[in-house]
């Protein structure tokens, strides 16, 4: 939900902190989102989706006794009875196992959500400057296009 809904990379949910969600000054949800391609830090505008979906992810920490030593969103306590952080490969297995129980096309990747949310992006008026800020590249590659 989180991914599908920003656009970030699965390198950037996979870090982010249990208190990555923000409110601006008008009381709207903001995402912290630090890269792990670029090392920077951005906000994102989220909706209700993303906050329920963060919210979620603390209470299940909770539940299960790891909040106090968890570091990260995608923690969770491992065999060996340790807190541990959701590793890609684990993430992208489960991302596959998720899609067969509903049925769903197999080969839909965590990257292929950005393209879509980049698409959507573009599709309700943003412009591709905006697109690329808000999907956190830095390439020069717009600037080129432009000049």
């Amino acid at each position: 939900m989180i991914i599908r809904h920003t656009g970030i990379r699965i390198s950037e949910a996979l870090k982010l902190k249990k208190d990555c969600l923000q409110s601006d000054i008008l009381g709207k949800n903001l995402l912290e989102v630090i890269s792990t391609k670029n090392l920077t830090e951005r906000y994102i505008p989220v909706n209700n989706k993303v906050k329920a979906a963060v919210q979620y992810l603390l209470d299940e920490q909770e539940k299960r006794g790891i909040s106090e030593s968890a570091k990260t969103l995608f923690s969770y306590r491992n065999r060996a009875s340790k807190v541990a952080e959701l590793k890609q490969s684990d993430a992208r297995s489960k991302l596959i196992i998720w899609l067969s129980m509903h049925q769903l096309n197999p080969a839909i990747t965590f990257h292929r959500f950005r393209h879509t949310l980049g698409t959507e992006l573009l599709n309700n008026g943003m412009s591709p400057f905006e697109v690329m800020q808000y999907l956190g590249h830095e390439s020069n590659a717009f600037d080129e296009v432009i000049r």
